[in-house]
């Protein structure tokens, strides 16, 4: 394999991205991946911010307008940029922030 097909083949066997015949490219599509996956992990975290202030009492409210949009946003982003740890973290955070608001009353 020529030192271009390695590459394609890596990205597309490890990053499972569709990639043009020729390959052109290579480098611009890995950094998108990799923007977006860092994307969705930075999201998720200051969701998780989000999620820890609205457990402290009367701050429940902050897991309507802070956490639960950036959870969703950073586990579509997440999504498209195929990024493990940024779908984990999310799910994680939106399943605590849900389970917090049913607890509350915020969700019946």
């Amino acid at each position: 394999m020529g030192g271009v097909h390695l590459k394609c083949w890596l990205i597309q066997r490890f990053l499972k991205a569709e990639l043009k015949a020729d390959c052109g490219n290579v480098r611009g599509q890995t950094a998108v991946f990799l923007g977006m996956s860092v994307a969705s992990v930075i999201v998720g975290c200051l969701a998780a911010l989000g999620l820890l202030l609205g457990l402290i009492p009367f701050f429940g409210w902050t897991n309507w307008f802070i956490t639960l949009p950036l959870g969703i946003v950073g586990l579509v982003v997440a999504a498209i940029g195929n990024s493990r740890p940024g779908l984990i973290l999310c799910g994680v955070v939106l399943l605590l922030a849900g389970l917090r608001l049913m607890l509350g009353g915020g969700i019946i």
